[in-house]
């Protein structure tokens, strides 16, 4: 959703050049967009590309003592359709793994799924690996041929019977039954079975059109609303087209529109040889002429058909070219727009020499949010980053009061000067594709920016937690990390992570990575133990050490305090923050028994000049 105070319409275009190369460097006023046919103000071009998304991003899991932020861009969906019943099985693993490498380019703040037809789902995760091993595992399932004989009938011929087509029937009895001979009196058994073969093959062929769009309708449906650019990215053999099958796709064209969806459709080109017969043989369930079906699919959504054989590495290069480079762009609407069910867009630039690839359609913007809807908990449901509200999130694990569990704590750092309160912030944790723990909690300050925190009861372990935040103009930022809790130490003595903030009006600390110059810099961990004895001879030594360097430029002997439990000891300091210049810093803490190491636990945080 892009910051402007007019209405828009969010639209992907891919820009290429005569070798099929991204254009990057276009503005605004490159582009010409008609919305039904009426030419249309273009108010902002964003342009992704591989490079520029990572670096905004992270390009990798974020440091565990480094707060994880949401992207300047929202993230993007991409999720393969595998057509498995279009497959013939045993060529199918070097083609799945040339589509896996559009993986490469997907970030942290990404996610990404995968559809089995027929088969399992592999949900949205940012898990990239988790889904190329789902990939990996497809086989194909195209059945066998369906009658005992081997008839080579196109799908044209299949319908010239249908039609009782008697020239074309004819010709196909010739072909197809040349070596039959029956004693005298006996009837050809050929040309029923072969009438008989047509109509197998229409219905099966019917059936599987169907059941292929209903469930692309129902994905799109599904994705619809998600955030960011979405991507389906479809690999089958193939599918019939025809005037009574085009309700099907008039209704993906339809769903597809309002989820805002990009299409690419991959036919993959297999032998259509029967290796134990050794000869062609015709099959409903896919082939070099139903690649109509795939074409029509893209052409009808404004997205992209490609024929890929072999292992299709050169044609994943394409597809992946496109989904990671693209422009989104902001084009004005007018009131009218809204009374639309749909609009049709088109795209052009005027730099010749360029190809520009667009939806055909798209739906008019939602209006405002309605009174009583809720939006935390939609947005708390996005598996990818969203940015219109900058979030920042850190994660701690400390022994807290519960024998049985540790206390996960989840530490919020949002908005600016100019994002407007209230605000509510929410998030969850996941354990594989389970919420296993959820907060919520209202930020009362009008203006921004907001600092937080609220804790979780969790086991040991390694999860994700997403965080969520809608200011009081219906402002979002979404995003997600790794969540390791656990202790740190020896069987003897354990130490918790180190938590650094400032004290709110309460005296309570809140955890922050950005600390105004000349406030009190408070820092805390736990220290655990069922030996009394030795939990009062463990010291903790705490040094700040400034980015770049290796000296520490403060170090402090942290005091020791007692809780309601005499197996946890309060490990705490506050340090002054006046004599340290604006920059990032590491807080390093040591704890020592007998003047013995027993670790370190660090966290890194940021000095900034007072406004």
């Amino acid at each position: 959703m892009f910051r402007t105070g007019i209405d828009v319409l969010t639209v992907e275009a891919s820009v290429l050049d005569g070798n099929g190369q991204p254009v990057g460097d276009l503005a605004p006023r490159d582009f010409i967009v008609t919305v039904d046919g009426t030419p249309r103000v273009v108010r902002a071009a964003r342009f992704y590309d591989n490079g520029g998304i990572a670096s905004i991003t992270h390009s990798g899991e974020a440091p565990a003592t480094a707060p994880v932020t949401n992207a300047a861009d929202d993230g993007r969906i991409v999720v393969f359709v595998v057509d498995r019943d279009s497959i013939a099985p045993g060529g199918e693993k070097a083609i799945l793994e040339s589509a896996s490498s559009l993986l490469d380019g997907l970030g942290p703040a990404d996610a990404s799924g995968v559809l089995e037809l027929p088969g399992s789902a592999t949900d949205l995760t940012r898990d990239h690996q988790r889904v190329r091993t789902a990939l990996m595992r497809i086989t194909g399932s195209r059945p066998p041929t369906m009658r005992s004989r081997d008839y080579n009938i196109s799908w044209d011929e299949a319908l010239a019977y249908e039609r009782r087509d008697a020239m074309t029937i004819e010709r196909v009895v010739e072909r197809e039954c040349p070596d039959v001979r029956q004693p005298p009196g006996l009837r050809n058994p050929c040309p029923p079975e072969l009438a008989l073969h047509a109509i197998e093959m229409l219905q099966a062929g019917r059936a599987r059109t169907q059941a292929v769009m209903a469930n692309l309708s129902s994905l799109a449906k599904q994705l619809e609303p998600l955030r960011g650019p979405k991507q389906i990215v479809l690999l089958s053999s193939g599918f019939p087209f025809g005037q009574d099958l085009l309700p099907f796709y008039n209704q993906f064209e339809k769903q597809a529109a309002a989820a805002q969806i990009v299409f690419y459709a991959v036919h993959l080109d297999q032998p259509g040889t029967d290796v134990s017969a050794r000869k062609t043989v015709s099959s409903a369930f896919g082939g070099s002429e139903f690649a109509s079906g795939l074409g029509n699919a893209a052409a009808m959504t404004g997205g992209a058909f490609f024929m890929a054989s072999g292992n299709g590495a050169g044609i994943f290069q394409r597809v992946a070219s496109e989904i990671h480079n693209f422009y989104e762009l902001a084009v004005e609407i007018e009131p009218r727009d809204r009374g639309a069910e749909s609009l049709e867009i088109e795209v052009k630039v005027a730099r010749p020499g360029l190809r520009v690839r667009n939806r055909r359609r798209v739906v008019p913007p939602p209006r405002p949010v309605a009174a009583g809807a809720d939006q935390l908990s939609e947005m708390l449901q996005q598996p990818i980053d969203v940015a219109e509200v900058g979030v920042a999130v850190s994660a701690y694990t400390m022994r807290g009061d519960d024998p049985s569990t540790l206390r996960a704590i989840v530490g919020l750092e949002a908005g600016g000067p100019g994002s407007i309160g209230p605000a509510e912030w929410a998030f969850a944790v996941f354990s594989g594709g389970n919420v296993i723990a959820t907060g919520r909690q209202k930020l009362e300050a009008r203006t921004g920016p907001w600092t937080a925190a609220m804790s979780a009861k969790l086991l040991p372990g390694n999860y994700r937690v997403r965080t969520a935040i809608v200011d009081g103009s219906n402002r979002a930022g979404v995003v997600e990390r790794a969540l390791v809790v656990g202790l740190r130490g020896t069987p003897q003595i354990q130490f918790s992570d180190l938590l650094v903030g400032v004290a709110d009006a309460n005296g309570r600390l809140q955890p922050s990575s950005r600390v105004a110059r000349g406030a009190p810099l408070s820092a805390l961990m736990e220290v655990v133990s069922g030996e009394e004895s030795a939990l009062a001879r463990v010291k903790s030594i705490i040094e700040i050490v400034p980015g770049g360097s290796a000296t520490p430029v403060k170090r402090y002997v942290m005091g020791a305090r007692s809780g309601a439990l005499t197996a946890i000891v309060t490990h705490s300091v506050e340090i002054a923050t006046g004599d340290l210049n604006p920059g990032r810093y590491t807080a390093i803490a040591t704890p020592t028994l007998d003047d013995k190491e027993l670790g370190k636990v660090t966290r890194i945080f940021e000095i900034t000049a007072r406004p």
